[in-house]
């Protein structure tokens, strides 16, 4: 929650901090939370790329993928059909 925090006030340093001790202590269970900070970041490689790593981890917080606010950004790119339709998440 602060690292969002730092990264919405446009603390970039801080919030880059922050991430990298969550990195370090968390390692890959926090998948889905590190898209979702890249995808406030524009950063939507970055974005995608930890969404499958979220999906390879079975990370829970991809239950919530359709209604995470901060992935809102990532719904226009032409990967977020198929990764909703990998999940089953697929809107009919």
């Amino acid at each position: 929650a602060q690292l969002k925090v730092h990264e919405e006030m446009g603390h970039r340093e801080e919030a880059d901090r922050l991430l990298r001790e969550m990195m370090d202590k968390q390692g890959n269970r926090a998948a889905f939370q590190y898209a979702e900070l890249y995808s406030l970041r524009g950063e939507v490689d970055l974005a995608f790329k930890w969404l499958d790593v979220a999906y390879a981890e079975r990370d829970g917080g991809l239950l919530g993928l359709n209604n995470s606010e901060e992935l809102r950004p990532l719904h226009k790119d032409p990967r977020w059909t198929p990764l909703l339709k990998k999940m089953g998440l697929e809107k009919g």
